[in-house]
């Protein structure tokens, strides 16, 4: 139906605003709609479809992770935390829900939860530990040598 990739995200988004014309209740299409605007980083609006999608179908663990992406994208860690949160309750096996909520309480200096997360998606999922090893390691090593510096 539409061209959802990254040479035709313009025609992707025409196909999905028009899909919602003629069946303004198809979540998916908001959804998708939501992330080819999040790629052209319209953070509102990819927030907004995802509110409609969530409207439609309130139980959908992956468009609470989508949302908290983009939250996380407009530095809303309180609220891309809560959606991660969210988004775990409902799907208490999502690996990459565990990784990014552990980013976000990393961000917030909540060190030891984010520690649990990270070993919770770690065990659903090894290998995203090579994924986001680095970024722990860097954003803990950056964080010691601004308090050795007298900064927050």
């Amino acid at each position: 139906m539409a061209f959802q990739s990254k040479d035709e995200p313009d025609r992707a988004f025409r196909d999905y605003t028009i899909a919602l014309m003629y069946a303004p209740n198809f979540t998916d299409a908001y959804i998708n709609r939501g992330q080819v605007r999040q790629s052209k980083n319209n953070l509102e609006g990819a927030i907004e479809d995802y509110n409609a999608a969530l409207k439609l179908q309130p139980d959908a663990a992956g468009t609470y992770f989508a949302r908290g992406t983009a939250l996380q994208a407009k530095k809303d860690l309180d609220g891309a935390a809560a959606d991660y949160s969210k988004a775990i309750g409902l799907d208490p096996t999502s690996a990459r829900a565990f990784a990014n909520r552990g980013v976000v309480r990393l961000l917030q200096h909540h060190d030891a939860e984010a520690d649990q997360d990270f070993a919770k998606a770690f065990a659903l999922e090894p290998g995203l530990k090579q994924e986001f090893e680095k970024f722990i390691t860097e954003t803990k090593r950056a964080r010691e040598i601004n308090r050795k510096n007298g900064n927050p």
